[in-house]
């Protein structure tokens, strides 16, 4: 393929609205091993062309874009790589925006006597979890369609790490340097002890939960400073809803809800569509339903590791009073 048409192809999408579909298609197009030469200088200029310095248009515009990732299906593993050679692939990039990660970014790209630090990054594919450990010692279960970005080495006051779905973190002890989990609308900061965050694109609920020790979780809009702070205490879970901005806390068995290490799901008073996504991720399956007939319903249920994709559906069918179809990788619940 020609270096203009290359060039007009990544332009028209990174300018554009294009549904899921395409969205997909763009980034297996973008991944397949043709052109990447051109490919990634196609994208090195979309990346200079950014302004280096964070605006109200900046912000306008990674926005736009971050609308157009987050409903795209990651399903691939990227192997660690230093964070300068990442800013070319299209698949990081985007996670950057994501997690929120693209100002901080931007503001140190303006500086030029900033060294910037090397970064690695996990994709977790679906039907997948994955242990890591991290510089620190600090253990971390990442869930399937999650991404995980962390530096190579902790500098500086604090231990930052960035999350993009659902994360179990066990915490190496340091008073000297606080741990903190950036999401899109949560920081969670922790001294040493074990929660788990989970804010995936596309859901309305952003929650941590805390098995042992504290936490304290900053909350913010998608557009603002911080509006809510507090501290949680072991089985208290604080959930963010974004489609009202309404922050709850509530008792939970918090050991429970990070089961989905050894494969099993379990589900404390939680509305269907956050089931369905848990379901969509382990099983790598899509599954549709009206969502105006469970709008305010929340469910108790449990999925065992055995259980195969159907037999898991069957079982929420009976739960919420539906049948189901099952067409390849697609389910209908009616």
């Amino acid at each position: 393929m020609k270096e203009e048409e290359i060039k007009r192809i990544i332009r028209t999408f990174f300018r554009n609205n294009f549904s899921v579909q395409t969205t997909e298609r763009f980034f297996y197009w973008l991944r397949i091993d043709s052109d990447t030469q051109k490919k990634n200088q196609a994208l090195q200029e979309i990346w200079e062309q950014t302004p280096s310095i964070v605006s109200e248009k900046t912000h306008a515009e990674y926005s736009r874009l971050q609308a157009r990732i987050e409903s795209a299906k990651t399903t691939s593993v990227i192997r660690p790589r230093p964070l300068r050679r990442l800013m070319r692939y299209a698949a990081l990039f985007a996670l950057l925006i994501a997690t929120g990660i693209s100002t901080y970014l931007i503001t140190l790209s303006s500086r030029k006597d900033t060294v910037q630090p090397a970064m690695t990054e996990l994709f977790v594919p679906y039907e997948e979890c994955q242990e890591v450990t991290l510089p620190d010692g600090s253990v971390v279960w990442v869930n399937a369609g999650s991404v995980l970005i962390y530096p190579e080495t902790f500098t500086g006051t604090t231990r930052s790490v960035y999350l993009n779905g659902e994360a179990d973190f066990s915490v190496a002890k340091n008073p000297e340097k606080p741990f903190i989990v950036h999401t899109k609308n949560l920081q969670v900061e922790a001294l040493g002890t074990v929660f788990c965050v989970q804010s995936y694109p596309g859901s309305r609920y952003v929650r941590t939960s805390l098995e042992e020790g504290s936490v304290r979780v900053r909350v913010m809009m998608d557009k603002g400073p911080e509006f809510y702070s507090a501290v949680l205490t072991p089985n208290k879970q604080l959930t963010y809803a974004r489609h009202t901005h309404e922050v709850t806390i509530d008792e939970v068995d918090a050991s429970s809800l990070v089961m989905w290490r050894e494969g099993h799901l379990i589900f404390q008073n939680t509305p269907l569509e956050e089931i369905v996504l848990k379901l969509e991720k382990r099983y790598n399956i899509r599954i549709n339903y009206n969502t105006s007939l469970y709008e305010g319903r929340s469910y108790y249920i449990k999925f065992q590791p055995h259980e195969t994709a159907e037999e898991a559906v069957a079982i929420l069918a009976k739960l919420i009073g539906a049948t189901y179809q099952f067409n390849e990788s697609v389910v209908y619940l009616r």
